[in-house]
């Protein structure tokens, strides 16, 4: 029977549990399909008091790849699918070992500001700093509600789940939100051109804003295999989990 492992990463303020009905759904398909196919995932909590430190998105990335690989068996098909923050840890694993993985899916993912939108660079490290220290200035209730209230987030379906307070370290998070602001992070534009084969990228209908910017890097042949989710938003692994599990099991 061939093995899958699936090294799964989740965004910002979610868990590893969020990938639990994505991963339902797969089992669920492989199943119908009689797929022999024996999946693996590997879902780590990036911001629980026990998860590793946060650190620059090299280093940071570099300790997770090596977790992960120390844990697979030497001989099975590797997948690698981060959401949104968790895309972007994703591209940097593209930059450090894009042959360790047999499938890249980016789902929701920003690729990084373009040279001509360096401006922006500031203004959203500012707002990624105010977002910081809202969360020790405010009650964790009001941070939510201010955070879910953005509007990438209005276009979704399906709200995102209950976030415990006592399931964060909230050091990490107010660290990661600065050092891993988008602001931080370098234009992976060139690296996915050099790399279009093993890289899917998915985006909701709905998601407007990452729905045009998915457009634009498919025009600018920046990747080549764009799946596009309707009846959806940005939080594609609440609003249609099935559907993520169906575009998995192409990818198998």
């Amino acid at each position: 029977m061939q093995q899958l492992e699936i090294l799964a990463l989740h965004g910002f303020l979610g868990q590893g549990s969020d990938w639990l009905a994505t991963e339902n759904a797969l089992n669920q398909i492989l199943m119908e399909n009689k797929t022999s196919v024996q999946v693996r995932w590997v879902k780590p909590d990036l911001f629980s008091p026990t998860s590793n430190e946060i650190n620059e998105f090299e280093e940071y990335v570099e300790t997770v790849f090596t977790d992960f690989q120390e844990s697979c068996s030497p001989d099975s098909k590797k997948l690698f699918i981060g959401y949104s923050l968790g895309g972007r840890l994703g591209l940097h694993l593209l930059g450090l070992a894009p042959e360790q993985f047999d499938r890249f899916i980016f789902v929701s993912t920003n690729p990084g500001f373009t040279e001509a939108e360096k401006k922006n660079k500031d203004a959203r490290l500012m707002t990624d700093m105010k977002w910081a220290h809202s969360m020790s200035e405010q009650n964790w209730s009001q941070f939510l509600k201010e955070w879910n209230s953005q509007p990438v987030f209005s276009e979704s379906f399906q709200p995102e789940p209950v976030r415990e307070c006592q399931n964060y370290d909230l050091k990490k998070l107010k660290k990661a939100i600065v050092i891993w602001s988008l602001s931080q992070q370098e234009d992976f534009r060139d690296l996915l051109a050099e790399v279009t084969e093993p890289v899917r990228w998915v985006v909701g209908r709905s998601d407007s804003k990452y729905f045009q910017l998915a457009e634009q890097l498919k025009q600018e042949k920046c990747i080549s295999s764009l799946e596009i989710i309707e009846q959806c938003g940005h939080r594609i692994l609440f609003d249609q989990p099935t559907k993520l599990a169906q575009l998995i099991s192409k990818v198998i």
